[in-house]
């Protein structure tokens, strides 16, 4: 397991070079070598079992030769390549973030549900997080602090997937769940844009639109709004979209896909798909 990780480690800090090979002659005495594992780099396509050596940041060289290391990993039957990007990744806990490292995720971020509290949220991570990470600003959240603001949920520090059962709990408390089921007035949705455009503004990536699980209370003006909003910033909307888990008919989640393409396109926004519900 240690070779795997730092064989995919090795990838993630170091400048790549395109694949060659190494002189047969070759005495360099490099500072890490990973020995006999399968080496991948999917922009080139290339995938063959060979050496790498690295010397400082930079991969060296990538070789069938034999080569020599201050520090040698055997890395057969491993895959060493460029860290996985998990977009999708809901388990914002330690735990689980070593269970990603140990599958070859180095950089996990849950784009979908997102986050309140984007600056916080930020904060929190930075100098004390074991993978690269970022965040998009949460559509269902900023919901719930207009819809469901007297309900006594905790606004005050951030909320993300690790702490989402909490909030949604504490949204019942007056038996509505107004974050999925209440229709925004024009004023209630101005004041969610608004939040969505200071979360932008703190740096999330985009945002992240959880409208699978909110199709009584976001119209399809909200969400054409919603969509706008992080185009302003040239930002992505993570969408689950519409019609999560129906099987009613074969229609429904091409269609609620439709809404959602239709709007990127014409905003010119960048678009991720989170689900296909069918």
């Amino acid at each position: 397991m240690r070779a795997f990780l730092l064989a995919v480690a090795a990838f993630v800090l170091c400048t790549v070079t395109l694949p060659g090979a190494a002189r047969s002659d070759d005495k360099t005495v490099y500072d890490v070598v990973i020995l006999n594992g399968r080496v991948m780099d999917p922009e080139t396509m290339f995938d063959e079992v060979r050496n790498v050596g690295i010397k400082g940041d930079t991969i060296a060289t990538i070789t069938k030769d034999a080569i020599q290391g201050k520090e040698t990993i055997d890395a057969k039957g491993h895959v060493v390549t460029a860290g996985f990007i998990d977009t999708h990744f809901h388990s914002l806990d330690t735990f689980a973030v070593k269970c990603g490292l140990r599958d070859g995720v180095t950089t996990g971020m849950d784009l979908e549900l997102g986050c309140w509290d984007v600056k916080g949220w930020y904060e929190g991570k930075k100098n004390n997080w074991p993978m690269n990470y970022g965040t998009t600003v949460s559509q269902e959240i900023a919901r719930m602090a207009v819809h469901d603001a007297k309900d006594g949920i905790d606004f005050s520090k951030p909320i993300d997937a690790a702490t989402m059962s909490a909030a949604r709990a504490a949204s019942r408390n007056d038996g509505v769940d107004g974050w999925s089921m209440t229709r925004s007035s024009t004023e209630q949705m101005n004041q969610i844009m608004k939040l969505l455009d200071e979360g932008l503004r703190q740096g999330a990536l985009g945002i992240g639109s959880t409208v699978g699980y909110m199709m009584e209370g976001v119209s399809t003006y909200e969400m054409f709004e919603t969509q706008r909003t992080a185009a302003r910033y040239g930002r992505l909307t993570a969408v689950h979209h519409r019609f999560h888990a129906s099987n009613n008919t074969p229609t429904e989640a091409p269609t609620s896909f439709n809404e959602i393409f239709t709007n990127a396109f014409l905003h010119k926004a960048p678009l991720l798909v989170c689900h296909n519900n069918d």
